[in-house]
């Protein structure tokens, strides 16, 4: 390791030891403002130095400020990684910026199983951008590349920008299918799906409702491969109850759509 950024990630395990273990991280307040640009060295877990926030534009990021070798930061990263797996395959980038390079930190990683993508800032660069004077610290980044929330991870904020974010993939509405945009926002693509398609079944539905069925039927095909990978991922896990109760959900959530057929093979091979 080069001597300038051990001496800053020596400084920056300083700043993180002299917090309490019930201290909160501290970066600057920067809701509301664009979030200042990250230049990465390289990283792990799908990140690295082409990893940046334009490049991230129009998905909702979590980015966490951390240090290896923090006791404070390690004790976040459980709920960090939850998060991860549950927004992950929905529109939303956990990222972890670590003060270290990939070889220092890479064993920590799979040590602990930790699969959120890692972007390593050994001379602590970014974190200097966003004035983080304690680690960890966290924000969320909205889809448009503001700043929705600093020094922490709020539930209600992240699910309102994924809603905007499903808003914008839906595109424009056919009037008197308002209530499809609704289901839509709230992540009910099964509800949204059976909407639009009885409208384009309706006699008198006109091109632009037909079309607009036949695009979110599109989306919607790429949110339930989003939970049949979760299902593949409770079989791998070795929990074949949960996957299975998993696929009953998504057949049950797509029921009486074009999408019905699939779920149900997805469930009917569980058994074999």
């Amino acid at each position: 390791m080069r001597l300038r950024p051990l001496l800053a990630a020596f400084a920056a395990s300083l700043l993180a030891l002299v917090a309490s273990p019930a201290s909160a991280g501290s970066g600057a307040d920067l809701t509301g403002r664009a979030a200042p640009e990250i230049t990465l060295q390289d990283g792990l877990n799908g990140a690295g130095a082409q990893t940046t926030l334009a490049s991230l534009r129009g998905k909702v990021v979590c980015l966490k400020f951390w240090l290896t070798h923090c006791p404070i930061c390690q004790g976040t990263l459980p709920e960090f990684q939850a998060i991860h797996d549950r927004y992950g395959r929905s529109g939303v980038v956990c990222l972890g910026v670590v003060i270290d390079n990939a070889e220092g930190v890479g064993p920590y990683l799979k040590s602990k199983g930790w699969s959120f993508p890692v972007g390593c800032d050994p001379d602590g660069r970014n974190a200097s951008r966003y004035s983080v004077t304690r680690y960890p610290a966290d924000y969320v980044i909205g889809v448009d590349g503001v700043v929705r929330a600093s020094n922490g991870f709020k539930r209600e904020v992240i699910e309102e920008e994924l809603r905007k974010m499903r808003s914008a993939e839906l595109g424009t509405v056919p009037a008197g299918l308002e209530a499809v945009r609704d289901a839509v926002e709230d992540g009910d693509y099964g509800t949204a799906l059976r909407q639009a398609e009885a409208a384009a079944k309706a006699a008198g539905a006109g091109a632009d409702v037909v079309a607009f069925a036949q695009r979110l039927a599109g989306i919607a095909k790429v949110r339930q491969d989003n939970r049949f990978a979760r299902v593949d991922a409770l079989v791998a896990a070795g929990k074949a109850i949960d996957a299975r109760a998993e696929a009953e959900r998504i057949l049950s959530d797509f029921k009486d759509t074009s999408l019905e057929a699939r779920a149900k093979q997805k469930l009917e091979g569980l058994a074999r």
